[in-house]
């Protein structure tokens, strides 16, 4: 969206831009542009519901954090990103979609949002649906 757009969105969509600004700038990668791509049309074809939410008490940095985790695991599980079967594409954006999602994983570790053995656990997960998919 535009600089000139964002002025005239709601403070809580100016906010959510700017905290996906900074994680684009954090991961810095085509692969999180797709991931970038996706969340904010589904906040921006949703806003009302965003802004109520975070009107809520929801807070917005672990809320987007734990969005682009789901959305960038379900893009390296999708099959789309793998060479073969089991094995992602390492030349695509499939290797680094993986890293994305571990990293985020990581992040809401470090936020206190879940416990290391659920970390663990969705690691784990990911891993044997990409195995199982492509």
């Amino acid at each position: 969206m535009s600089k000139i757009l964002r002025i005239f969105q709601p403070k809580e969509i100016q906010i959510f831009l700017s905290l996906l600004d900074e994680l684009s700038i954090e991961y810095n990668s085509v692969s999180f542009e797709l991931v970038r791509k996706v969340v904010e049309e589904h906040v921006l074809e949703r806003s009302g519901e965003f802004i109520e939410m975070i009107r809520d008490g929801v807070e917005m940095r672990q809320w987007l954090v734990g969005f682009c985790s789901n959305i960038a695991g379900d893009m390296a599980e999708s099959g789309k990103y793998h060479l073969y079967r089991g094995m992602l594409n390492p030349l695509g954006e499939g290797k680094d979609l993986l890293k994305i999602y571990n990293k985020l994983i990581d992040e809401l570790l470090r936020m206190g949002e879940i416990e290391s053995e659920f970390a663990k656990t969705q690691k784990e997960v990911i891993r044997e649906n990409i195995r199982d998919v492509g």
